[in-house]
Parts: structure tokens; C-alpha cells; sequence
């Protein structure tokens, strides 16, 4: 466990493993590092695994403020170069999904190879009339999340999130946390 200073931010940060490739996990937004921890153990014993809070996530540092992609992938970006682990294997998953395909746009030297999961990329879908009402929708949706977060109200911001991805009902069905 570790903090580094990556892109003028403080980023906490977890190393596991030893070995010769370095993966460098992403997670999505509302996430934490944490996210990881069902497949690390597996991982670790061939890579050296990185995972991390993303900029106002977790335990990294929460500047004030909406922070934005290109602050993400600046992160991440700075964070490959401060581990000195260039280039590494990149994994993504929903939003941090996003942030490696930027990455591997901009940087591609930085990356080994990339893994992605789920991106959500509905800017692709902006020239489509078809999806123009799905497209609505989604903005008003993400925007009461948004809306919720920005009066404090992350507890219920996260409730409401799970509630509309992944059902009506869903949030009761979340195991309460007994790992403290």
C-alpha cells in the first residue's frame, strides 16, 4: 500500500506480485481499487498487479471540483511513468474502461496490451437518430445521480445508481458489508 504523486495528485495505490509484466487495473466510476480484489490473488502469482483509486475516489486524493477524462488518463498515464512499468498490460472496466482506450490513443507506448470491459461509450451513438430518446434519458439519468453527489447525498446517489443499472429492488439485494 502506497501513495504516490502522479500528475500533480495524490494517488493511493496497491503493488502485488513479482513478476517480469505489470497489469494496471482501472476502475469504474463510484469504484475504488477494491473492486479488484476477487482476481489479484490469481493475477499476482504471474504479474506484478497494480491497482489504484482514480482522482477523488476512495482513498486518492479528492480535489474540488468535477474532475474529467482527460484528468484520468493523465493519472494514468503519470502513474505508468512514476512505477517506471512501461510499457504494461492495461485492464478497464466500465468508465475506467474508457479512460485505458483514451490512454491507448494518446499514449501507446505506455501499454503492453489493453483489456476492456463494458466502456460506456454512448457518444458513438450521438449521430444515430434512433437512439436519440435512449440518449436523453441516459444524460437525465446520470444527471440525478450527478445532482445527488453534488448536495452529499452519496449514500443515496449510489443507491439510486444501482437501482436504475441494475434494476428496481437491486440496492435491497446488496449483502450488507460485514468485513469490519
Amino acid at each position: 500500500m502506497t501513495t504516490l504523486r502522479a500528475n500533480g495528485i495524490d494517488l493511493y495505490c496497491e503493488i502485488n506480485g513479482v513478476g517480469a509484466s505489470s497489469l494496471v487495473l482501472v476502475h469504474g466510476s463510484w469504484d475504488s481499487h477494491n473492486d479488484w480484489d476477487l482476481v489479484v490473488p490469481s493475477l499476482s502469482r504471474r504479474f506484478q498487479v497494480i491497482t489504484y483509486d482514480r482522482r477523488g475516489h476512495s482513498q486518492s486524493e479528492r480535489p474540488s471540483g468535477q474532475g474529467s477524462v482527460t484528468e484520468d488518463v493523465a493519472d494514468l498515464a503519470a502513474l505508468i511513468e512514476e512505477l517506471r512499468i512501461a510499457p504494461a498490460w492495461v485492464i478497464g472496466n466500465s468508465f475506467g474502461a474508457s479512460i485505458s482506450l483514451r490512454l491507448a490513443l494518446e499514449q501507446p507506448e505506455l501499454m503492453r496490451g489493453l483489456i476492456v470491459h463494458e466502456p460506456p461509450l454512448f457518444s458513438l451513438l450521438e449521430d444515430d437518430p434512433a437512439a436519440d430518446e435512449l440518449l436523453i434519458v441516459l444524460k437525465q439519468t446520470i444527471g440525478s445521480v450527478v445532482e445527488r453527489i453534488a448536495t452529499g447525498d452519496h449514500a443515496g446517489a449510489a443507491e439510486h445508481f444501482v437501482e436504475i443499472a441494475l434494476g428496481p429492488g437491486a440496492w435491497s439485494e446488496i449483502p450488507p458489508d460485514t468485513s469490519k
